[in-house]
């Protein structure tokens, strides 16, 4: 439990006794866009706090994502549904939300600077209160007086009135201060060049190593920029697209479909034109009653000018959301269910890696271990029925084992879905493979930029048990592995103990296993050459230099024996050409163009 738990869950326990309930609406009385929370029963000594709506959903959201392990992305919809918020006002929740939780480590250390105390000793619901304004002071446009006057408000509704005087002056002298200004007192602080980076960029210290020893072992010298990459993840990332081919479109008919959507259907499907009425008023952005600015940035602007979607740098079925809805456009665009799919680049290669690594055999059997949610697992169904080959899709989790099945419904000739233990003979319902997807289970730093809370969370003490899982899964699916068959290891971490410190000890427990040129396979697939992927045979991608998530892909083989009667090797599928092995460093192969 954190200190934002801790003193939160006691905070909220002293409220409820008095009479104040903490969820959203609850006792409220809202009007004008405002909502008064109603206080000890009977009481009329004192007018009740008037509070903007949409800051209080936002507070709120947050001390669940504290107190109750929530996921903002799942509480996001609801809370905007519950309230019927407009496309402004949700789109204004959305970056509070998200944009306090990804930051908060930044703001906690400049609002240390600005209290003149440690933030740890701060009331965890006024340092919320605290956390939200600093956002909205330094990441938007909203006036610094009404981000001051909301939250003193907010203050006196959700923790200790008394402290409304604290919270005033705080945020007072956060405003006489630029971001670079406060930015540049953590420079000067005599703590470790981890700790700032830490601070000024909002990581858990342990995560800034991680990924810095990351880029030690997969880039030279002057590709890595640690400071960038942590940036990266601080951004938001597009919404990429998988195009299926049973939609019966192509990537290129898809774009001009979206662009041709009519008035009506634009609403409905992406949302763009009701961001338009925002647009209409004030260049690109609007104040609405609260003082929050809202609507499109000028690049925002820029980029649904040149049209609503676009084709992904990297990926051969891939597509760029630039703007509205993911859930409304592919509704509108009323393709055959599950044929369009938001899906990260990173994932659609590690899936397309596996799936076009050699030559694919007639009737070939397919494993994906740990499939859920079944993004990956669709896109190996559609590859598998191109090639004629079966797929199999484990996954250990029920509830996610229900929603593979849901991700391959138009796949069902071809895809079984089971639900047992990947290390359990059960997961590979008796079968021997021909290709092998293991996604196995991770700490998931290569996604924090799409899982605001989830740097907060996550403990280099699980990391033991992590990779010890994931050694497991690649042991027991290597004895699954036909001779000459493809095992493909991606973690969604850079981490080096889940990447290269797993594929080493694992290539050293099974001498029948060779690591292939996965950047070989993977330019072969892609729309441009891969470069910075690594300076070994597997690939790391990153989202600061790739626009993915920091997926790893390794692309192993399983040696094929020797016949006992010739003494030479059995045939295999794969072409001399197709895949080149540990034959030269990886610095002489990236300056090469591989063609078909």
């Amino acid at each position: 439990m954190n200190h934002n738990q801790r003193n939160s869950r006691a905070g909220d326990a002293r409220t409820r006794k008095h009479g104040r309930a903490n969820e959203p609406g609850h006792g409220g009385l809202q009007g004008r866009g405002r909502t008064q929370r109603a206080g000890a029963a009977g009481s009329t000594r004192a007018q009740k706090p008037r509070v903007d709506r949409v800051r209080l959903a936002a507070y709120d959201i947050l001390r669940d994502v504290d107190d109750r392990d929530a996921y903002a992305n799942l509480l996001l919809p609801s809370v905007i549904k519950k309230h019927r918020f407009n496309v402004r006002d949700a789109g204004f929740l959305t970056e509070l939300v998200a944009g306090t939780l990804r930051l908060r480590g930044r703001y906690n250390a400049i609002i240390a600077l600005a209290a003149e105390r440690n933030w740890q000793q701060i009331d965890a619901r006024t340092l919320r209160v605290l956390q939200l304004a600093a956002h909205q002071i330094f990441a938007t446009r909203v006036a610094h007086h009404a981000a001051i006057y909301e939250s003193v408000e907010l203050q006196r509704l959700v923790a200790n009135k008394k402290a409304a005087g604290f919270v005033n002056g705080v945020l007072r002298t956060l405003t006489r201060t630029p971001l670079e200004g406060w930015l540049e007192r953590i420079r000067k602080q005599e703590i470790s060049e981890d700790a700032k980076l830490a601070q000024i960029h909002s990581h858990p210290e342990w995560v800034v190593r991680a990924l810095r020893e990351a880029q030690q072992l997969n880039l030279r010298a002057g590709d890595i920029d640690t400071a960038r990459l942590l940036e990266a993840n601080n951004e938001t990332p597009r919404v990429n697209l998988a195009l299926l081919p049973r939609s019966g479109v192509s990537r290129e008919e898809l774009i001009v479909l979206a662009d041709s959507l009519s008035y009506t259907d634009a609403e409905e499907a992406g949302g763009r034109e009701a961001e338009k009425a925002a647009e209409a008023a004030g260049g690109g952005q609007t104040e609405n009653a609260a003082g929050a600015v809202t609507g499109k940035t000028p690049s925002e602007a820029a980029d649904a000018a040149e049209g609503v979607l676009a084709e992904s740098e990297y990926s051969p079925c891939g597509l760029e959301l630039r703007g509205g809805n993911p859930a409304r456009l592919i509704e509108g665009l009323e393709l055959p269910p599950g044929t369009l799919r938001v899906q990260d680049q990173g994932s659609q290669l590690a899936a397309l890696a596996l799936a076009r690594a050699g030559e694919s055999g007639s009737a070939e059997k397919w494993l994906d271990l740990c499939a859920g949610p079944g993004g990956k697992t669709a896109l190996l169904a559609a590859e598998a029925e191109a090639t004629g080959a079966k797929l199999w899709a484990n996954e250990a989790q029920q509830h996610r084992a229900k929603l593979v099945t849901e991700a391959v419904c138009g796949y069902q000739d071809i895809v079984t879905v089971t639900n047992a233990d990947g290390r359990d003979d059960a997961a590979y319902s008796g079968q021997m493979f021909e290709r092998i997807m293991v996604d196995a289970p991770c700490t998931g730093l290569g996604a924090l930029r799409r899982r605001p809370e989830a740097r907060w969370r996550k403990q280099s003490a699980e990391l033991p048990q992590l990779v010890k899982l994931q050694e497991q899964l690649l042991d027991k699916a290597v004895t699954k592995l036909k001779p000459g068959g493809y095992l493909a290891y991606v973690t969604c971490s850079p981490h080096p103990a889940e990447t290269r410190g797993v594929l080493k000890r694992t290539l050293k427990r099974h001498s029948d296993m060779v690591e292939l040129d996965t950047l070989e396979v993977l330019n072969r697939v892609t729309g441009k050459p891969l470069t910075q992927t690594g300076k070994t045979l597997s690939v790391q991608l990153w989202p600061d230099k790739h626009g993915t998530d920091a997926m790893f892909i390794s692309l192993l083989q399983k040696v094929v024996p020797e016949d006992e009667n010739t003494g030479r090797k059995q045939k295999n599928h794969q072409p001399e050409n197709e895949i080149r092995l540990k034959s030269e460093p990886r610095a002489a192969r990236e300056t090469k163009t591989v063609v078909d």
